[in-house]
């Protein structure tokens, strides 16, 4: 039975392990594939002119902490120029998008 049982929570281990990336191991200049790869699929997707906003509702804000939020990584030219949590936001003037921090 004890054999069993250690198989059991070794698997369940190894499941939690396996979606691997953590939003901080995004990084500036990633490709949609490097991000997707860390993240998994997006569950929202904006395009606005050049910019392209690939967004993930109620993530762990840390490793550490209970604390959900909504970020939205901004990807110009192929490759991420902004990530974070807040509300996306154009520049009428430019229209460059960007991110509103929530305060």
């Amino acid at each position: 039975m004890n054999k069993y049982l250690v198989l059991v929570l070794g698997l369940l281990f190894l499941l939690g392990c396996a979606h691997g990336g953590k939003i901080s191991d995004v990084r500036p200049g990633m490709s949609v594939d490097e991000l997707h790869a860390i993240l998994g699929p997006h569950q929202g997707y904006k395009k606005d002119g050049e910019s392209e906003v690939y967004s993930y509702y109620n993530q762990f804000v840390s490793d550490l902490s209970s604390v959900r939020a909504d970020y939205h990584y901004i990807f110009k030219n192929g490759k991420l120029d902004e990530y974070g949590t807040g509300n996306l936001r154009m520049n009428p003037d430019t229209g460059r998008v960007y991110i509103m921090p929530i305060k």
